[in-house]
């Protein structure tokens, strides 16, 4: 299976983990094509290519993918567009109404970069197409703090976006795996954002509570790899 990882500095903890702990690939090849806050914005779809429109970000795609400065998106078996402003979705205890909750999913969806790129895949080839939302923020004391938000909500947060959002361009939202979610049930437990790094492999500050580190991106495409490799 050759899949394609297209996201922002979020995707330096999956590639990080990929090149560290994933000595056994099993049939799977993945190629990054990353860059840094919102210069992903350049990507312009040229028939069955995603071609960066400035030269810094042609070198960002090609310092993550090997040497690669454009996407050929004929050459992938499927996409995942990790980051790229996607957040989590809650199902909200309060009720609304079926167009006050598609209203809302599509304000907080619709304006994404990763939307975009999805949008621009699908255009062009029918292969399957993932979103990984931007990783929920870590904070220590809210590894053991009351629950905010409870499982149920995430997990039926995200299938209201499946369905009533991602499907309409036949893609999927990828949940964050349970293990790494705090007792809040809204941010990541710490642990996985210490040492985290940036896209250029140097290490993030400590304040930094938004990048997640190697054992984040280890746990996170392990469950995404056995989720698409059993559907």
């Amino acid at each position: 299976m050759k899949l394609c990882i297209i996201g922002n500095s979020h995707v330096g903890s999956l590639k990080t983990a990929w090149d560290n702990h994933f000595p056994a690939k099993n049939g799977v090849k993945i190629t990054f094509f990353a860059a840094p806050g919102y210069k992903l914005d350049g990507l312009k779809l040229d028939g069955h290519k995603l071609v960066p429109s400035k030269l810094s970000l042609r070198n960002s795609l090609r310092l993550t993918s090997g040497g690669q400065g454009e996407i050929n998106l004929k050459e992938y078996d499927c996409f995942l567009i990790y980051g790229v402003k996607a957040l989590s979705y809650f199902e909200d205890k309060n009720f609304h109404s079926s167009a006050a909750t598609q209203q809302a999913l599509d304000d907080h969806y619709g304006p994404t970069l990763s939307y975009q790129i999805a949008n621009m895949i699908r255009k062009s080839v029918a292969s399957n197409i993932y979103i990984g939302h931007v990783p929920m923020p870590s904070a220590p004391e809210k590894d053991n703090a009351e629950v905010e938000y409870s499982s149920n909500q995430y997990n039926n947060g995200v299938e209201l976006a499946n369905t009533r959002f991602f499907s309409l361009i036949n893609a999927e939202l990828i949940k964050q795996p349970g293990s790494t979610i705090a007792k809040s049930g809204c941010h990541t437990q710490f642990i996985y954002s210490t040492g985290s790094r940036a896209l250029n492999n140097r290490v993030t500050p400590m304040e930094d509570t938004r990048h997640m580190n190697d054992k984040f991106g280890q746990v996170w495409l392990q469950s995404f790899l056995n989720e698409i490799q059993n559907q």
